[in-house]
């Protein structure tokens, strides 16, 4: 197997993450599209799997076997593209809340609080000098 065979099948994974949450936020500017990717990848991941572990690998697994595999390989990268995803997501809108917060503050608190950790920080490194000397 190549490297542009793994990499589809992480770009696969991470379409069918990104068309779940569309789906599950329910965007509706891309709820079509959203929908027919998510009918339509899961079937190419499997087939992509089943293709890998039946033919090329040339194990010995059974047709039964080499199916459950496949779809539990399918279902686990799935999973992994969602909660990338998902982080991704909870990151992004986090940073924009602080943000617009601190902007909304005019950076008042941020300043404020870094002008507190500064002279505590300088004040106790006054105490440990002198209790040095």
């Amino acid at each position: 197997m190549t490297v542009w065979f793994y990499l589809l099948l992480v770009i696969l994974g991470l379409i069918q993450a990104m068309s779940l949450w569309v789906l599950n936020l329910k965007i509706i500017r891309f709820e079509f599209t959203a929908r027919r990717l998510a009918f339509i990848v899961p079937w190419f991941l499997f087939g992509m799997l089943f293709y890998s572990n039946y033919f090329v690998k040339e194990e010995v697994y059974s047709f039964l076997m080499a199916v459950i595999i496949s779809v539990a390989l399918a279902c686990a990268i799935v999973l992994a593209g969602v909660l990338l995803v998902g982080m991704i997501i909870i990151l992004t809108v986090g940073t924009y809340w602080v943000v617009v917060t601190l902007r909304n503050t005019n950076y008042s608190v941020y300043k404020r609080r870094v002008r507190m950790d500064f002279s505590y920080a300088w004040n106790r490194i006054k105490a440990w000098i002198e209790g040095e000397e």
